[in-house]
């Protein structure tokens, strides 16, 4: 009896409460990885528009809040059939607290995927970079240069 009540809360935990399990889908053009979906562009533009671009397709510029995030998204990227491009996420340095941030919410960033950042250095106008040079570590580049980005997006229930 006791089996028998664990598996069905089991059931009911992990799927729907008919028992069946749930599915989740990506939205069109997007890439799951892992727990989340990804868009990575087919076009070039500055930070606050890749920002904006990304709204636009109901999404926000990628946040890498873990290291297992960032990990996947590199070995994604890394993958040889891919172009290797500089790519925008979500980072974007506040200088009047002078810390790292994330645009889509300001809060500021726990986890740092950056290869080496000079802690001298003026970041003042500088947002975060996936560096294909790097392996896709984090660099910091101008705001205003126009480079390809990357959106991030929940998992849709179906």
């Amino acid at each position: 009896m006791r089996l028998l009540t664990a598996i069905l809360l089991w059931c009911l935990a992990s799927g729907t409460a008919d028992g069946s399990r749930r599915r989740y889908n990506c939205p069109a053009r997007f890439v799951r990885i892992s727990n989340g979906c990804y868009l990575f562009s087919t076009t070039m533009e500055t930070w606050q528009d890749a920002f904006f671009a990304c709204r636009a397709a109901g999404a926000d510029l990628a946040a890498m809040e873990t290291g297992w995030e960032d990990s996947n998204i590199r070995s994604y990227l890394n993958r040889p059939e891919l172009a290797h491009l500089e790519r925008w996420i979500g980072g974007i340095y506040n200088w009047i607290t002078r810390r790292w941030v994330w645009g889509s919410d300001g809060h500021h960033l726990l986890y740092q995927g950056f290869s080496r950042v000079s802690l001298t250095a003026n970041h003042k106008w500088h947002c975060i970079i996936m560096d294909p040079i790097k392996f896709y570590k984090w660099s910091t580049r101008l705001c205003t240069v126009k480079k390809h980005y990357i959106c991030e997006t929940f998992l849709m229930t179906v």
